[in-house]
């Protein structure tokens, strides 16, 4: 029976099987079977738990924004609302104006906070750049505030400034979601390192602002909060990662907030919106109390490091967060850093004369005719000022962008990102991403190798750049980045530089979903974050009617989506950056001070100006 219903090889059924034998085969084809049978199962068994996870997950993140929503409609209740020319008398203040206005009983410390809490709160509506919000719990701090001072206290620096936290840094009885679903529902118990030093200046955190699904986007959008919207066109992303705090800060709903950078995180969105901001040299300030969208805190990527810095108005408000990150309880805290505190003397040393370095271009991806524009402007005015501005060229831009997305990549099929989505569906944004990362490296070679045949060298680089790499591998990226740096150095010697003007971006704010094709474009800030140098935005100009046109010496699909973004784009800002060397961060706020003081830019979103006429 056996012999004829199974369907053994015929030497086998010619040998007239023992039943031992017999038996053995038998053995062997239930095996098999049981094998495919197993796998199947569990197959089935993972998609169906993948999909039920997927739901709790999409679910959890529905109650969260619900319950941020409902304590939306439930805060603020009983306070009364400032009257609107006494509410545009506070948001016209910078952050240091703020400060002596309550030093000297001008203003109360609750008026500020509650005349900034009522705009935060109308600005998050409209634009949706907001996560959770402590407007309630704010007002109660400052009403303390103008107790101490009423009572004779000494005031601390920061007394009574209201400050914007990016939902990335723990902050008491917050959750740090990174714009994943898996995060909500843990509030911190206590602040994380960062936000602590503000709250011991004095600091009051007011409310949080919205980020992408796991950070690594150049847009605002994910689950739980929804997409975030430009207020100079809501038709555009205010940028990414931390693209709900320059929304909110441009539209005048927060004063001075905090971000964090490892691609252009902080200064994206600065060039985007009109605002500044500081990206600050790696390890210079602690990364500790910040939440990591990985499995863990700690990433064990450490040759691109992401670096945390504030964004806000005017460069004197930047330097007072910068100021408390770098003072020397700061570095107390965090025994891995090396003390270097703030240098007071560097940032006020205004009428030296400097040597700066520019660049229109980076050789990689052209900027918009706008923003060779704003590196014009600046370089005219810094010239006219006393300083000597020489032509700078970044060396080989092509291979940092290399380096920067192998690098980035290297774990292959972006498995420490799935794993930190814990079964979270993963953002349309990425997905492009996902499918290339898991295509096999002899496939993505071959077709970077056609694409560079037929002159899309661009494509065909940052296809090949998306695999995996072995231990071996990763350690020689390593090595490249490191004699990249040092060639970048020497070109800088060799020129004799104090600091570099660049274009704040290759493009104005894109439009929703675009950074699926242009993301390339950011090589402007990302080769900063290689190289680990501090760069700060300051917003410039914009974007005039005779400059909606995208021009480049390159013709491929990126050209073609800058093309794109460039359409009805008269109106959005602009911003150039200004780059040093390593811990010369002081220097870098300084340029910025002066730049902005010589070309004041004193512009406001379209959907702030509607608000301030009704």
């Amino acid at each position: 029976i056996f012999n004829q219903k199974l369907n053994l090889p015929d030497q086998v059924r010619e040998s007239r099987l023992s039943p031992v034998d017999t038996l053995m085969w038998l053995g062997i084809y239930l095996s098999v079977a049981a094998v495919i049978s197993y796998y199947t199962i569990t197959s089935i068994g993972s998609i169906i738990r993948s999909r039920r996870r997927s739901r709790e997950l999409k679910e959890q993140a529905k109650r969260k924004r619900e319950e941020r929503d409902q304590k939306r409609k439930s805060s603020l209740q009983g306070i009364e609302k400032p009257s609107d020319q006494l509410a545009n008398t506070i948001l016209s203040l910078t952050a240091n104006q703020l400060l002596e206005a309550i030093k000297s009983g001008k203003h109360t410390a609750e008026l500020i906070v509650t005349v900034y809490c009522f705009r935060a709160r109308q600005i998050g509506e409209l634009t949706n750049c907001v996560a959770e919000e402590f407007y309630d719990e704010a007002i109660l701090e400052a009403r303390k505030v103008d107790v101490r001072r009423s009572n004779g206290e000494q005031l601390r620096t920061l007394e009574g400034l209201p400050i914007s936290i990016k939902d990335q840094f723990y902050q008491k009885d917050a959750d740090a979601t990174c714009g994943t679903a898996v995060r909500t529902f843990r509030p911190s118990k206590e602040d994380g390192l960062l936000v602590s030093l503000l709250r011991d200046a004095g600091a009051i955190p007011f409310v949080r602002t919205n980020v992408p699904q796991s950070l690594m986007l150049p847009e605002s959008d994910n689950a739980i909060w929804g997409r975030s919207l430009n207020p100079w066109q809501l038709s555009r992303t205010p940028g990414g990662s931390s693209g709900g705090e320059g929304a909110l800060i441009a539209a005048q709903g927060s004063i001075l907030g905090i971000g964090t950078d490892i691609g252009g995180s902080v200064r994206i969105p600065a060039h985007f919106c009109g605002i500044m901001s500081l990206k600050t040299t790696a390890q210079r300030i602690s990364e500790m109390g910040l939440a990591n969208p990985e499995i863990s805190d700690f990433s064990g990527q450490q040759f691109i490091l992401s670096c945390s810095g504030p964004m806000g108005r005017t460069a004197d408000d930047l330097a007072l967060i910068l100021r408390e990150w770098m003072a020397p309880k700061a570095y107390l805290s965090d025994p891995f850093l090396a003390p270097t505190p703030w240098n007071e003397e560097v940032y006020a040393r205004k009428k030296e004369r400097l040597r700066i370095g520019y660049y229109l271009n980076d050789g990689w991806f052209d900027a918009a005719e706008g923003c060779q524009r704003a590196v014009h402007q600046t370089v005219k005015a810094l010239r006219d000022a006393g300083h000597q501005l020489i032509p700078f060229e970044p060396p080989r831009v092509s291979e940092a962008v290399r380096l920067y997305f192998r690098i980035l990549a290297s774990e292959g099929q972006m498995k420490n990102f799935l794993l930190g989505l814990d079964g979270e569906e993963l953002h349309d944004s990425y997905k492009l991403m996902y499918y290339l990362s898991r295509l096999p490296s002899w496939l993505t070679d071959s077709m970077g190798a056609i694409f560079n045949h037929f002159g899309r060298e661009r494509l065909g680089l940052l296809l090949q750049a998306g695999r995996e790499s072995t231990s071996f591998e990763y350690q020689m990226l390593g090595v490249e980045t490191a004699e990249y740096r040092w060639n970048f150095v020497e070109n800088w010697r060799k020129c004799q530089i104090d600091a570099v003007i660049a274009p704040g971006g290759a493009l104005p704010a894109i439009h929703h979903g675009a950074s699926d094709d242009l993301t390339p474009a950011l090589s402007y800030t990302f080769l900063y974050n290689l190289l680990g140098f501090p760069a700060g935005v300051v917003p410039i100009t914009l974007v005039r009617d005779d400059e909606q046109e995208y021009v480049s010496r390159i013709d491929d699909l990126l050209t073609s989506s800058a093309r794109k973004t460039m359409k009805e784009s008269a109106g959005l800002p602009l911003g150039i950056q200004v780059v040093t060397l390593p811990y010369q961060d002081e220097l870098c706020l300084r340029i910025m001070q002066e730049v902005e003081s010589l070309i004041p830019f004193h512009h406001l979103p379209p959907l702030v100006q509607d608000l301030v006429q009704k």
